[in-house]
C-alpha cells in the first residue's frame, strides 16, 4: 500500500489570507469597568435575595449561628426571661437597634 500523499502547508505567501492587507486594523474596544456599588447598594441587593417569613414581607429572614462565652449567654438569656420573651427576640432587638443609623 502506497504511503498516503503528504498535505502541502500554506505558507502567508501562497495568497491566502483571511483578512486583506489593506484592511484597517480594528482595535476591540476597551472592556467596560463595571460602575462599583457603594456598600448600601450591595447590601440591598443582597437582602433583596433572601427569603421573607410568612405575612411579613418587609422582613427578610436569615440565620445566624453564634458562639458566645457561657456567662454572656446566661446573661442574655436571664434578660429575655426578664422581659418574657424570647432569646432570639432579644438577639434580633439588639441587632436591630445597633444597625440604625
Amino acid at each position: 500500500m502506497p504511503p498516503p500523499p503528504r498535505r502541502r502547508r500554506r505558507r502567508a505567501d501562497d495568497g491566502i489570507f483571511l483578512i486583506p492587507r489593506n484592511a484597517p486594523s480594528v482595535v476591540p474596544p476597551p472592556h467596560a469597568t463595571p460602575a462599583r456599588q457603594t456598600p448600601e447598594e450591595i447590601a440591598k441587593a443582597s437582602a433583596a435575595k433572601r427569603p421573607s417569613p410568612p405575612g411579613q414581607p418587609t422582613k427578610a429572614a436569615i440565620t445566624v449561628k453564634l458562639t458566645l462565652d457561657r456567662m454572656t449567654l446566661e446573661r442574655l438569656i436571664a434578660q429575655s426571661l426578664r422581659r418574657e420573651g424570647s432569646l432570639v427576640g432579644l438577639i434580633q432587638e439588639i441587632l436591630e437597634k445597633a444597625a440604625k443609623p
